[in-house]
């Protein structure tokens, strides 16, 4: 159960994303095109979500827990970092090598990674500069 907490909570659109991917094959790019569902609305139009705009939502939430997980200062925080930038690398790779990979989702999906990685660094610096003041004054 320790282990989890270095576990990012952007594996799960990764996983998610590769399980697909696996199912649709080469196809994955119009797998997501699908519509999902089609919301009538009050003004007359009509809200139509694809399958890939309902996964970039859930992407988007993962990102919102995982910065919500990095704001505290605890000693996981070093070890969760680093396991982002693992599964950072290990994205970029398949997007730029393995077929089915290399779509928009996927793409958007890499991108939160990095902007969590560098999140997570920048709340890391902030802290450290804070316990360096508030050390330093004693």
């Amino acid at each position: 159960m320790r282990l989890l907490r270095y576990v990012p909570f952007l594996v799960a659109p990764v996983v998610i994303y590769a399980l697909l991917a696996l199912r649709w094959g080469v196809q994955a790019g119009t797998g997501f095109t699908a519509q999902a569902f089609a919301v009538p609305l009050a003004s007359g139009d009509v809200l139509s979500m694809s399958v890939g705009s309902l996964f970039i939502a859930f992407a988007i939430l993962c990102l919102f827990a995982e910065v919500v997980r990095s704001a505290r200062p605890t000693n996981v925080a070093i070890g969760e970092n680093l396991s982002t930038a693992l599964v950072l690398v290990v994205c970029i790779v398949l997007f730029l090598l393995v077929r089915g990979f290399g779509t928009s989702e996927f793409f958007l999906v890499t991108l939160l990674l990095l902007v969590d990685f560098m999140t997570d660094a920048a709340v890391m610096v902030f802290i450290a500069r804070r316990t360096i003041d508030t050390g330093s004054g004693t």
